[in-house]
Order: structure tokens, then sequence, then C-alpha cells
């Protein structure tokens, strides 16, 4: 009965943390590129 309780809380929570997750990691190279791809051209 946990196990079951357990696994419908993973399975709503996660995608929602996997996307603030996949959000940020995409937001921080994203402007680590940025940053890097601005100091080549100058």
């Amino acid at each position: 009965m946990l196990l079951r309780n357990y696994t419908g809380f993973y399975i709503h929570v996660y995608p929602a943390m996997n996307w603030v997750y996949t959000f940020r990691r995409v937001g921080l190279f994203g402007w680590l590129y940025k940053y890097i791809f601005k100091r080549e051209i100058s």
C-alpha cells in the first residue's frame, strides 16, 4: 500500500520536477554559451 502511494506520488511529482530541472539546466547552459560566444567575437 505504501509502495502504491509512493508510486502515484512519484508519477505526479517527478515530471514537474524533471521539467523544472531541464528548464534550469538549459537556461544555465544557454547563458554560458552566450557568454563564451560573446568572448569569442570580442
